[in-house]
């Protein structure tokens, strides 16, 4: 019992750690897009947009999950480290290599030649990146988020101030690109100032690092056709513009939905690695992650969508600048909530040894996602786009649950049990806050004041009946109720 309390404790810490990282990055990142949205224009992440797909669709061929591999591996040695740090290296001076090649031809193929100085200057990046300690990687393994939340905070920090300094002075793309340059120089610096650990030059454990890395390619690959391949499919076809539209809105969608589900699978995906062994127990955690996941991201990414036509002007600015960002937002709001009812059990097969299950499911994804963008964007535009996007991700929550159900004890009503309650709750918040958008007429700072009060307390109310609907069961809901208890019995002794 101590063991298990301990383990939770370390969760716990872990998540608070994480997550704190995760929104302090975020938050100093949402500071600097206030000011840089209004120093440039939706033509210039646009374009930045274009030219980091690119990039990332060559860097995927390179990517093997190396430092996955590490966290997930509890009997990893300092050799496993050495030969992951140089693999990485290797790698990444490769891709550099290849996008260095690939510069000019980019420029010419889409008529710009602003795209090959983006990828020049990002090869330089990667490199940099490149030669970053892979002892940081033991923060994260070792359960150690205190020192993983000061190293990566502090390189934020350093991009985001040099980057602002850039837009103030150039008032063009460059900011972004240059910032992000200078931001991977410190961070690698920084990363041999917080670790002791030093790596070397080997190869000698490559065979088992490949072992897991080649169906992590794969894997890697699919999920970029599926998240990017919006913007390869429409970058010919589509105004730039219009694609830097669609990027505020997906950069919107993630403000939620990524910042909760990274963290959290940062932290899942070690705490489950030392309990893989025992996979009752193993089970029993995952379960209790997915109701926690649910009941606290399900409202926030469906409450994104809910107020979208306040959050836009008074974050990005008013006009007729970025108003086209509301539509799609509201619409990938939906795509976020299907991803967080799922997203964990990703992490469980990864962690059981079972990748290529999950992998099979993201070439599926990935072939339905490209081939149905383009007809979607000729009928509807960016808002076609999203809707698919809203489709494809309800089908590959369903996959993931089925495949529980088949390679688990795990039963369908299980998973309703551990997600229902926190999704019929989030949706009737929603469809109240939809309402009252349509009946009141307040300013947008009122407004959003009246909204998130409001939909606070329908989700909360909604979620306490269904739970005494369901008996009461022993969940998340039981536990804040069980803490509320005790602290007012403290007030009142």
């Amino acid at each position: 019992m101590q063991d298990n309390v301990s383990f939770r404790q370390q969760l716990q810490s872990g998540a608070f750690w994480t997550v704190s990282m995760r929104w302090g990055m975020k938050f100093i990142g949402l500071a600097s897009t206030a000011v840089l949205a209004r120093l440039l224009a939706p033509e210039d992440y646009g374009l930045v947009a274009i030219a980091l797909v690119l990039i990332a669709g060559v860097q995927v061929f390179f990517d093997l999950g190396i430092e996955l591999s590490l966290i997930r591996d509890a009997k990893a040695t300092d050799s496993d480290f050495n030969t992951a740090w140089t693999m990485r290296l290797l790698q990444a001076n490769g891709l550099s290599l290849v996008i260095i090649a690939m510069a000019d031809f980019a420029g010419e193929f889409y008529q710009d030649e602003r795209l090959s100085w983006i990828f020049y200057v990002s090869a330089i990046s990667i490199m940099l990146k490149s030669f970053e300690n892979i002892g940081v990687v033991r923060f994260q393994k070792d359960l150690d988020f205190f020192s993983d939340f000061k190293f990566r905070v502090l390189s934020k920090i350093i991009g985001t101030v040099c980057t602002l300094g850039l837009a103030f002075y150039l008032r063009n793309y460059m900011a972004l690109v240059l910032g992000l340059l200078i931001q991977h120089a410190f961070s690698t610096l920084i990363s041999y100032l917080v670790s002791s650990y030093r790596p070397a030059f080997t190869l000698s454990k490559w065979r088992d690092l490949w072992g897991f890395s080649k169906w992590m390619l794969v894997k890697n690959f699919s999920n970029y056709l599926s998240n990017q391949g919006e913007y390869l499919v429409t970058s010919k076809i589509a105004p730039v513009a219009e694609i830097g539209h669609f990027r505020w809105a997906r950069e919107l969608n993630a403000l939620v939905s990524s910042e909760l589900m990274q963290p959290i699978a940062r932290v899942a995906t070690p705490g489950f690695a030392k309990i893989e062994h025992d996979s009752v127990r193993l089970l029993h955690v995952y379960r209790r992650s997915l109701n926690i996941i649910a009941s606290i991201s399900a409202p926030l990414v469906l409450g994104v969508g809910a107020v979208a036509q306040e959050i836009v002007p008074l974050f990005l600015g008013g006009g007729d600048k970025w108003i086209a960002v509301i539509p799609i937002l509201e619409l990938l709001c939906f795509a976020a909530f299907f991803s967080c009812l799922y997203r964990l059990s990703n992490t469980y097969f990864v962690v059981i040894g079972k990748v290529k299950y999950t992998a099979y499911i993201d070439i599926a994804r990935s072939i339905v996602s490209v081939a149905a963008v383009y007809p979607a964007y000729i009928y509807a535009g960016f808002i076609g786009v999203a809707f698919i996007s809203i489709v494809i991700t309800f089908m590959v929550m369903s996959s993931y649950h089925f495949l529980l159900c088949r390679c688990t004890s795990i039963t369908f009503s299980d998973i309703v049990k551990d997600v229902g309650r926190p999704a019929l709750s989030s949706l009737v918040m929603y469809w109240g806050l939809d309402w009252i958008g349509t009946e009141l007429v307040l300013g947008l700072v009122q407004m959003l004041f009246v909204k998130v009060s409001v939909g606070a307390l329908l989700y909360s109310v909604s979620l306490y009946l269904l739970w005494l609907a369901s008996g009461m069961p022993d969940s998340l809901e039981s536990e804040l109720i069980a803490g509320a208890k005790k602290v007012w019995g403290k007030l009142h002794a």
